[in-house]
């Protein structure tokens, strides 16, 4: 059904009427899971965000299980829409697939490029750096990040490390001669946005040593890496 729209479906299955009930994230995620919990038969297929496949899981069937006992069901058709990971991450709990994947989240980072092009505010990195590399090399691993990925230049952002650094350059805390007040920032809407926001910027910290010595010992499922992001 993941590949058709509502209209298509319904042509190419016209003994099958189909329709569409949308709700918000926080509505449609309460009302799907007392669905599940209860059993009720209210709804024949539902779509959650990937934060909250742990919280479904318990309710569903493994699709192996399901394929094994209806082999010729069309539904349990294979696609390769998507790589690999994404299915394994979005779709799988402790090793087992429990749905599919009809869409991704893609996440974006906006920086303004006056900056990152100006060549004052790039040597005025490179001179930062000169400086605190050795300091912010001997704080990565407590962090969880990899000392030797510290850029030694103004860059555009592609792993942690860019944005620990060079958020830092660009926060006058930290670089009194930023020309900006903060290096970053995160979407912070009074949604479960800010739930998955603060959760994909300090999950490594938490996993950290730093972070089991401030907060514990994760405890899994919910306290750290789950297996299927371990795998």
């Amino acid at each position: 059904m993941w590949r058709y729209s509502e209209e298509d479906f319904m042509k190419k299955y016209p003994n099958i009427e189909v329709e569409t009930l949308l709700f918000d994230w926080e509505t449609g995620r309460d009302r799907q899971l007392h669905e599940f919990a209860t059993r009720a038969g209210e709804y024949d297929v539902v779509m959650w965000d990937c934060i909250y496949t742990g919280a479904f899981a318990p309710h569903c069937y493994p699709i192996d299980e399901l394929r094994a006992k209806y082999p010729d069901a069309e539904i349990f058709t294979e696609y390769g829409d998507f790589l690999p990971t994404i299915d394994r991450r979005y779709m799988q709990w402790e090793g087992k697939k429990i749905g599919y994947v009809i869409c991704a989240n893609v996440m974006a980072m906006f920086y303004r490029k006056d900056l990152w092009q100006d060549p004052r505010i790039k040597d005025m990195y490179s001179k930062w750096i000169d400086k605190n590399l050795a300091d912010l090399q001997a704080k990565a691993p407590e962090i969880g990040l990899d000392p030797k990925k510290i850029p030694t230049e103004l860059k555009v952002p592609t792993v942690l490390e860019d944005v620990y650094a060079i958020g830092r350059f660009f926060t006058k805390k930290f670089n009194p001669d930023s020309p900006v007040e903060a290096g970053n920032t995160i979407m912070a809407m009074r949604t479960h946005t800010i739930h998955w926001e603060y959760a994909w910027l300090f999950a490594q910290w938490r996993n950290s040593p730093e972070g089991k010595r401030v907060c514990g010992e994760l405890k899994e499922p919910w306290g750290g890496p789950s297996r299927r992001m371990a795998e």
